[in-house]
């Protein structure tokens, strides 16, 4: 029977221990035995003390609800952890799962569903640190990735990407076209998305308050925005058209893509409803953000900067971003103008024929 390691006690500690044990076995107990025991005592008592994964999940997500950056976001959560964790660990005291338990979740999708089983790791380990703050469990997290899953699941696994299914740029005039026609709230929308490349949920939520009209500008406030960084918009000549007409028909209500009931945001799906009525195939990020990516790319001289600075996207490193502060407003307004102009130009209408040149006499 060990003692403990040579470096924890002292000679006479060590033969205290000792002591302890041979009168243990004077008293007919196995001194293995009871040391047993008192683990099994104190590992009873954490359970005591414990809570089930599922709920510390649950606590976890309800502490956050006023963090998540989309009620979409909070609803991935609840939906991947009930799907791949909860049938596994759900049930378990979190002070009871371990490395194979983790393993237990992830193993059987890592292969064929990478991005996700890796988003529900991240996620358990979330959930892991928060009972740890709370004392429901203690050591190290077996859902940490750096130093201990990388070593057990294989990094370089990637299913293929799918992208977000993606109209064709040089279809958006004749789709805008076909927009044009339909008198819905849901179509004003969708036709604001491409004039101001915004994303689906900042549209929906977009308020009157945040319209600068002097300036031709909206300002939405970083908690409405994916990156929570407050984000400045040039308004082009159709979307405030759209704007104005809406004012002009507006209620009480302070947001301005509503259905009217109680002043609610559209529906999550309204927008991809309508365009998958007019164009199967696509969906709107795909189709708006990326149709207005590749038209810079392939039709412009603007630069990646001014961009991805329309789509509120972040570039360079901490660095690069200490020396650029401007948001380069001004060159994204020629930019989304420039857009504009493209959208409402159906193609073939500024193609000039020219004639033949006359064959001269011989």
């Amino acid at each position: 029977m060990g003692l403990g390691a040579y470096s924890l006690h002292s000679l006479q500690e060590v033969r205290e221990l000792a002591a302890a044990c041979r009168k243990q076995r004077w008293q007919g107990l196995d001194p293995l035995a009871e040391r047993r025991k008192v683990k099994a005592a104190a590992c009873q008592e954490r359970k005591l003390t414990s809570k089930p994964f599922r709920w510390c999940a649950e606590q976890y997500i309800a502490s956050r609800e006023d963090g998540w950056s989309s009620d979409k976001h909070r609803l991935d959560w609840e939906f991947s952890l009930r799907r791949f964790a909860y049938p596994v660990i759900g049930e378990l005291p979190v002070s009871a799962i371990g490395t194979e338990e983790v393993l237990a979740v992830l193993q059987p999708h890592w292969a064929s569903r990478t991005e996700t089983a890796s988003r529900v790791r991240a996620r358990i380990e979330n959930v892991l640190d928060w009972a740890r703050i709370k004392q429901y469990r203690g050591g190290e997290n077996p859902a940490r990735w750096k130093g201990h899953l990388e070593h057990l699941l294989d990094r370089n696994a990637r299913a293929a990407t799918v992208n977000f299914a993606a109209l064709p740029y040089t279809e958006i005039p004749q789709l805008l076209t076909e927009l044009a026609t339909d008198p819905s709230i849901v179509a004003r929308a969708l036709e604001f998305a491409f004039f101001s490349c915004l994303r689906t949920n900042e549209v929906r939520k977009l308020q009157w308050n945040d319209i600068d009209k002097d300036d031709r500008a909206v300002a939405i406030p970083p908690e409405r925005m994916k990156n929570r960084k407050a984000f400045r918009l040039p308004l082009t000549p159709p979307a405030l058209k759209i704007l104005e007409r809406l004012y002009a028909l507006r209620s009480t209500d302070s947001v301005i893509f509503t259905t009217g009931t109680r002043g609610k945001p559209l529906p999550e799906r309204a927008m991809l409803d309508l365009l998958k009525r007019l164009r199967p195939q696509a969906t709107v990020h795909g189709t708006v953000r990326s149709g207005f990516s590749t038209w810079r790319a392939e039709m412009t001289s603007f630069s990646v900067e001014a961009a991805e600075a329309c789509l509120a996207h972040t570039l360079g490193d901490k660095t690069h971003l200490a020396y650029q502060r401007g948001d380069l407003f001004n060159r994204r307004r020629e930019l989304m103008e420039e857009w504009a102009r493209f959208c409402r130009t159906p193609i073939g209408d500024n193609i000039i024929t020219l004639k033949p040149a006359a064959q001269s006499g011989g």
